[in-house]
């Protein structure tokens, strides 16, 4: 529907810039008129003087040009409403505009878009579920949680006698992550694009599981 309001501003618009075209056309006219009349009016006066022509005729002429005058007058006043026109019709085109660009944005709601790929790791809301906007900032939950999955860091629980034989930068082979293929993980690399490595030991030991 707003599609539709622009072409037919569009429409309108060219409509207008049409009419003032041809309201122009006709002021030249009449401008090409008013200097015949004149030429006329100028010819049969001094006619008129020379006694060659009548009283009659001289003011005969003179309405005709006075008559072509105020048609001119008319034509510029048309001139300037066309062009008046013309203007209100870009105004309307910029309107409907506006108005389209305002209902894409409120369309845009209607998804949700994270800003950044990844991928869900926790759902707190089901779908049709009726969602209601926070109110004064109290209530604000998440609907979903999302991870980049770019850059991942891996910590590693090692026994003791292991842990203690590690340095930072030695190499590391991932086995085996819950949900990554193991084609991906053969192509993981570091930030730098090197093989990965142990970047730090935390050199504490985790009593839960006795381990480093």
């Amino acid at each position: 529907r707003k599609i539709n309001l622009i072409v037919q501003a569009k429409a309108q618009l060219n409509s207008q810039k049409f009419e003032v075209g041809r309201v122009q056309a006709h002021r030249a006219e009449q401008k090409a008129l008013e200097r015949l009349r004149k030429s006329e009016l100028e010819r049969i006066d001094s006619l008129v003087q020379g006694g060659a022509l009548k009283q009659e005729q001289l003011d005969e002429a003179q309405y005709a040009y006075e008559a072509v005058q105020a048609s001119l007058e008319r034509i510029q006043a048309d001139v300037r409403a066309t062009e008046a026109e013309v203007v209100r019709a870009e105004a309307t085109v910029d309107v409907a505009k506006a108005e389209l660009d305002k209902t894409e944005v409120l369309m845009d709601y209607l998804e949700i878009k994270a800003p950044f790929d990844g991928v869900i790791t926790a759902r707190k809301i089901d779908p049709g579920a009726f969602v209601r906007p926070p109110s004064s900032g109290n209530g604000a939950l998440p609907l979903f949680s999302i991870e980049s999955i770019h850059f991942l860091r891996a910590v590693l629980m090692l026994p003791i006698e292991d842990a203690k034989k590690l340095d930072n930068g030695d190499s590391v082979m991932l086995q085996s992550i819950r949900g990554i293929s193991s084609g991906l993980l053969e192509n993981l690399c570091g930030l730098d694009g090197n093989p990965l490595s142990v970047s730090r030991n935390a050199g504490t030991f985790h009593r839960g599981s006795r381990m480093m």
